[in-house]
Formats: C-alpha cells, sequence, structure tokens
C-alpha cells in the first residue's frame, strides 16, 4: 500500500504505544519524489522510529506506469537512500521491551557465525544461543541452549536489546498458552462484520431513498398547498376568466337578437 504523509501520521499515531510492531518499506527516489516528499520521509522515521525499515532505491518494472516516468538523478537516489539509511542506524528499536516478560514461540538454534568465518567456513558450527519470536515478530536470543525448547511457547525476560533483536532468560520453561481460536471463529467473526456492514450500507441507501421521497412528498404537498391557498391570484385569474367567458357567451346571444329585430 502506498499512503499521503497525512495518512501514514495518522495510522501511525493510532498504532504507536501498543503492543504492534509498526515496520515499513521505502522506497528512495521515485519519479514524483520532491525533495519536500523526502524531508517528510525522514520526519515521519524521526518521529515514530520505525522497528523495521525495507529501504530500497526506485527500480523501473517494466509494465508498470512509473516505468515510462521521467527517472530522477542517480546520485540523487542513492543521497537520499543513504539519508534514511543512516537516520535509521540513529535509534535503537526495541528498548521498551527490556524488563518486561514476553509470550515467545522457540524456533531455531542460533549458531556462532564470527566463528565459522574464522575458520573459512570449515569446521563444525558452534551453538550458542536458541531463538524465537514474539507474537509481534521480534526476535528474541534466548541464553539457554536446551533443545527440549524448540518448538515450545516459554515466558521470556528481556533484559538487554539491540538494532536487530532482543536478549532474554527464560523465566517459564512450562508455560502453556492459550489455545488458539479455532479458523470457524473467525470465518464467524468475518461473516458478522460482513452482514452488519452490509446491514449498515443498505439501511443507509434506505434511509436515502426515504429523506429523498420524504423531501419530494413535502414539495409536492407544499405546491399543492400554494396552489390551494398559497397564490390567490390564482383563484381571481381563474374567476375573472370565467366571467369573460360569460360576458362572450351574453355578448353573441345579444348581437343575435339585434339581428332578428332589423329584420
Amino acid at each position: 500500500f502506498f499512503f499521503k504523509q497525512k495518512t501514514a501520521y495518522e495510522i501511525a499515531q493510532r498504532l504507536v504505544g501498543s503492543e504492534m510492531c509498526i515496520r515499513d518499506s521505502i522506497i528512495c527516489g521515485f519519479p514524483t519524489e520532491t525533495e519536500e516528499d523526502h524531508q517528510q520521509t525522514l520526519d515521519l522515521i524521526k518521529k515514530y522510529k520505525f522497528a523495521s525499515l525495507f529501504i530500497s532505491q526506485f527500480y523501473p518494472r517494466p509494465g508498470t506506469v512509473a516505468a515510462d516516468m521521467k527517472k530522477l538523478d542517480t546520485k540523487i537516489v542513492k543521497k537520499r537512500s543513504t539519508e534514511v539509511t543512516k537516520l535509521f542506524e540513529t535509534y535503537k528499536t526495541f528498548d521498551s521491551l527490556v524488563g518486561t516478560e514476553q509470550k515467545v514461540w522457540v524456533t531455531e538454534l542460533e549458531t556462532n557465525k564470527k566463528n565459522m568465518k574464522e575458520h573459512g567456513g570449515e569446521g563444525e558450527k558452534s551453538e550458542v544461543a536458541i531463538v524465537g519470536h514474539t507474537k509481534n515478530y521480534v526476535k528474541v536470543i534466548i541464553r539457554d541452549l536446551d533443545h527440549s525448547l524448540l518448538g515450545k511457547c516459554i515466558l521470556v525476560k528481556i533484559i538487554e536489546a539491540q538494532k536487530w533483536h532482543v536478549v532474554g532468560v527464560v523465566t517459564n520453561k512450562t508455560y502453556i498458552p492459550e489455545p488458539p481460536l479455532p479458523v470457524s471463529h473467525f470465518k464467524r467473526e468475518f461473516q458478522k462484520t460482513k452482514v452488519n456492514y452490509l446491514a449498515k450500507e443498505r439501511m443507509g441507501k434506505l434511509n436515502e431513498v426515504i429523506d429523498k421521497t420524504r423531501d419530494k412528498t413535502k414539495s409536492q404537498n407544499l405546491l399543492i398547498t400554494r396552489k390551494d391557498g398559497g397564490f390567490p391570484w390564482m383563484k381571481i385569474a381563474l374567476i375573472l376568466g370565467a366571467l369573460l367567458v360569460l360576458i362572450g357567451i351574453i355578448m353573441t346571444l345579444l348581437g343575435k337578437q339585434h339581428h332578428l329585430h332589423s329584420y
């Protein structure tokens, strides 16, 4: 999705402070991007400090409308991309989690990659920790090599925050999370929401039709009222018309009588 800055601010404002982890994708150097647009992007990052940013430079993908647009100078695109990257690297992301207890789903083992590089990629991998993720997918390095924790949900106290992950210690290995709701539950809720939405939409249209009908009826009633008593000149005109017709008939009859007497 592509948002205008105002829309992005509104979305971020609602989510900041919640347990949700906000991530964003930023394309630097889009053909229509101005210097002001770029500064607004930087302001957005400074204000909300997104947990993760996917930063890329514009690429004219064939078949898209943007592919036919006039591209910005390559130096400008690289400069803006560098500025966004450097800004993202100035702050830590997960400091707010330090000291909290989190539910973590253990997924894999962490190996000592640095040690592997020193040996030219040869030798055995050195297992140093287990890795899990919180419900909003924050990576958690757990200082425990208990392989039985793999595939389990445990409670972990966060003791340290890094740029890309947090570090924690296990507080409860036998934690049993609440069973997930069945898919049928979400289907029912979706159907309820859909039905409620459709009902509101149809009621809105129905009310609109009723309002239009009511307004039309009022207009017709008002016109009838005006015809009946609001405009007395119409009655006078009708009476005068009738009198003129009557006078015409009388004059015709008198003319016929005068013609007979002359004979």
